[in-house]
């Protein structure tokens, strides 16, 4: 189950990036009603709703903050027994942690509390398809409705980490 758990994920993310899945509905109402389900999110300014899906009881998020080469994506398993698997691939997310197939690397862990709970945000550093650095920030919780991941992730060129505490304080 982990290893499903993970590989949606991924491939939903890959997806995502290549804008290739028919099973996306980029219905602006659409996306921001899914994410209605997950948390809520009061739509910061700059971030337009990108696009939704749901494969096999995962419901999928993603925004486009404005100009910028980034992405902020929510997901949300309605299986509740998936909280003790998303946990357990979280937990092998540490610093120094790397894998080769994503060209990704775990810099560090940090203690935060997000959405009232106590949890830990994973930052990482990868290499995209285009051959550009960027970084990106992992958060499990729990959802509205089980459990939960928010994933955001930017060019290293434009991160700033208080712009990304920002972001996740926002969520509510």
């Amino acid at each position: 189950m982990k290893v499903k758990l993970l590989s949606i994920v991924l491939l939903v993310l890959f997806l995502t990036a290549c804008q290739s899945n028919p099973l996306f509905n980029t219905d602006a109402e659409k996306v921001l009603d899914v994410t209605a389900q997950i948390v809520d999110f009061p739509l910061p300014i700059g971030f337009k709703p990108e696009l939704t899906a749901n494969y096999k009881g995962y419901n999928f998020v993603s925004y486009k903050p404005g100009a910028k080469d980034s992405h902020l994506y929510f997901v949300q398993s309605t299986n509740s027994t998936d909280e003790e698997n998303l946990q357990n691939i979280l937990d092998v997310l540490v610093p120094g942690a790397s894998d080769k197939e994503s060209r990704q690397e775990v810099l560090e862990n940090l203690p935060i509390t997000f959405h009232g709970q106590e949890t830990t945000m994973i930052h990482t550093k990868g290499i995209n398809s285009d051959g550009k650095t960027y970084q990106q920030i992992l958060v499990g919780f729990e959802g509205k409705s089980g459990p939960a991941l928010v994933v955001y992730s930017s060019l290293s060129a434009d991160w700033d980490m208080e712009e990304v505490f920002t972001l996740l304080e926002s969520v509510q």
